[in-house]
This record gives structure tokens, C-alpha cells and sequence, in this order.
């Protein structure tokens, strides 16, 4: 009688469409830092999430919401309803394993 292999160790988190829908965010930016702060950006964001800069307005406020709603609307609202919470390591080892390029460190000095 044959016996199916049992599976070890932690399963995959994003495997599958969500894995497919982060490789094609990696292609279409080539930037992990980018990429991430589009995972995790918060779909939800009001300015009363914010605290008034030093110096700043209650606009900077509205502005910083506008700026974290308007990332989260790059991305897939089926597949992440909430934020990720992925880190750049992830990313990377998500970007190695596909075979996709992607930007390093800071860009050069012009």
C-alpha cells in the first residue's frame, strides 16, 4: 500500500497567485524597498493616523493617508485585503528563486 509523503517543515505563505502577483509587482518595479512599502501600506490610512510634524499641518497629515492609500491601491485588493507584513529578506529570496533582477543598495550619485 502506498503511502503519501507527509510533508515537512513550514508550508509556503506566499505561494501560488500571491506569489505570482508579488513576482509581477518585483518585475514591474525592480525596487524590494518600493515593492514592499506597496505590500504594506495601509488601504485604510487617515490623517488622524498620523501626529503633526514638527513644523508641519494638519495638510502633511492628509497628505502622508493620501500617499499610503494611493500604494495600496497598486496592489491586488483580492489577493492582500490587509497589509503584508513582508520584509526585504522575503522579497529578495522571493525575486532570487523566479530569476527576477532586481535594483541593490542606493542608486549612484549622478
Amino acid at each position: 500500500m502506498a503511502t503519501k509523503k507527509r510533508g515537512r517543515g513550514r508550508p509556503k505563505v506566499y505561494g501560488g497567485n500571491k506569489g505570482k502577483h508579488i513576482m509581477s509587482l518585483l518585475k514591474q518595479f525592480k525596487n524590494h524597498s518600493h515593492v514592499m512599502e506597496i505590500l504594506n501600506a495601509d488601504q485604510n490610512a487617515k490623517a488622524a493616523d498620523y501626529d503633526v510634524p514638527d513644523g508641519g499641518t494638519k495638510a502633511d497629515c492628509q497628505a502622508a493617508a493620501a500617499g499610503e492609500r494611493a500604494l495600496a491601491a497598486k496592489r491586488s485588493a483580492t489577493l492582500f485585503p490587509e497589509p503584508a507584513g513582508i520584509s526585504m529578506p522575503t522579497l529578495a529570496g522571493l525575486a532570487k528563486a523566479a530569476g527576477v533582477k532586481v535594483k541593490r543598495g542606493r542608486p549612484r550619485a549622478a
